[in-house]
């Protein structure tokens, strides 16, 4: 499983869907080996987790593409 290694909400604030999807960027960059020095290699999956706003969560999960 990966973990956040761009700084996750510390490095971009607290906007619910700004963060979501910066989230789910920086896992689907690691995936395919795209995270530059920040790659965690041979990371099979990632999951993004968002809450606030009362009730409000997301939960991603994504898995690097079988070949």
């Amino acid at each position: 499983m990966l973990v956040d290694v761009s700084g996750a909400l510390r490095s971009k604030g607290h906007l619910i869907v700004a963060t979501g999807l910066a989230k789910v960027f920086e896992i689907a960059t690691h995936l395919p080996g795209e995270a530059g020095k920040r790659q965690k290699v041979n990371a099979p999956a990632g999951f993004a987790n968002v809450i606030g706003l009362g009730s409000a969560c997301g939960n991603h999960i994504l898995e690097r593409a079988s070949s």
